[in-house]
């Protein structure tokens, strides 16, 4: 759970960082800087939502005496409605697939190299920001923890 979470906190982060470079390198506006317009075009809107739907639980779980109880009955509520959702978003996502385009791509193994720079950069992030916290930040509550 807690490296999910730690995920769920760079989400953002990433989001930015790679419309960032894809604005910048990937593709380019005739050698002409890129404004903030472009980089707010290519940048993943649904991240907001989940980063402030994250931030309003998470304060109501923090500091509302019943948060952990209204936390859990709408994850409860809505749990049908996330599986559904999810559901849909893959076949969404399987309609528009070009297969035949899609295995032009595939020589080369580029796919796969991407694939691994991917997972790479994930795990590589995800452990520096557990070191963070649980090294760094919260480095006491953590002791505490283990001398209990």
């Amino acid at each position: 759970a807690t490296v999910k979470m730690i995920q769920n906190i760079l989400i953002g982060v990433v989001a930015f960082g790679v419309a960032v470079y894809w604005v910048t390198c990937v593709e380019p506006n005739s050698g002409a800087r890129p404004g903030a317009s472009e980089i707010w075009y290519r940048f993943p809107k649904f991240v907001l939502g989940f980063v402030a739907a994250s931030i309003v639980f998470s304060l109501l779980f923090s500091y509302h005496e019943s948060g952990p109880d209204v936390t859990k009955a709408v994850t409860n509520v809505t749990k049908t409605f996330r599986g559904w959702f999810f559901c849909l978003a893959f076949v969404s996502i399987g309609l528009e697939t070009r297969v035949r385009e899609l295995m032009s791509r595939m020589e080369g193994g580029k796919p796969l190299v991407l694939y691994l720079c991917g997972q790479t950069l994930n795990v590589l992030l995800t452990l520096a920001m557990a070191y963070v916290m649980f090294n760094v930040l919260f480095r006491e509550r953590v002791m505490q923890l283990f001398e209990s």
